[in-house]
């Protein structure tokens, strides 16, 4: 596991912060609008915790990514 910084992690948000927005716009928008639209609490347990990890998937693959180059 490569040693990220913050500074780190700012430059591959910097340099993939189109796909980051993206992949938010096709994931965390409807996810939200189907929490809101719900009364399940099941759905209301899942939505916290993937708005919690989806940036730290992300930003591994970015750096595996990184990596790669």
């Amino acid at each position: 596991m490569p040693n990220t910084t913050t500074k780190g992690s700012n430059h591959l948000l910097k340099k993939y912060w189109k796909s980051y927005l993206g992949i938010h716009l096709l994931v965390v928008v409807p996810a939200f609008a189907v929490y809101m639209n719900t009364d399940s609490r099941y759905l209301g347990f899942i939505f916290p915790i993937a708005l919690v990890l989806f940036p730290i998937i992300f930003i591994t693959y970015a750096t595996r990514k990184e990596n790669r180059a």
